[in-house]
């Protein structure tokens, strides 16, 4: 990581960022895809927190994305962009993004490990 910065939008309702700058998408992959983040990820996914998270990937060379959870409709990008559960390709960042590299790395949790839930508009 380059670069990392925390913020506080508000306190009623509590809304916190993180912003961090990444040297390059292989980097970022593995720091997500390590126990640290990944058991996070895991217990979130897989357990009602009362809290909701969105993070947000842009490219210098073009391309983003968006994944939400549990956030109530229309933060960010979700405010006009069409939303797509991530399922098949679309599970992977990589394959989302279309980033090409000869590397594998194993995600923290499997597609059938995460509950569906149903995306109000």
């Amino acid at each position: 990581m380059r670069f990392h910065e925390q913020l506080l939008f508000s306190l009623f309702p509590l809304h916190l960022d993180i912003r961090q700058y990444w040297l390059d998408f292989d980097s970022l992959e593995r720091w997500a895809r390590s126990s640290a983040h990944a058991d996070w990820w895991r217990l979130f996914v897989q357990k009602a927190s009362g809290y909701g998270l969105w993070h947000e990937t842009y490219f210098m060379q073009g391309g983003m994305e968006a994944v939400y959870g549990d956030v109530p409709p229309p933060p960010g990008l979700m405010g006009f962009a069409p939303i797509r559960p991530p399922t098949g390709a679309g599970f992977s960042a990589r394959s989302r993004l279309k980033v090409a590299s000869e590397q594998t790395v194993d995600a923290p949790i499997s597609e059938t490990e995460i509950p569906r839930r149903d995306i109000a508009r």
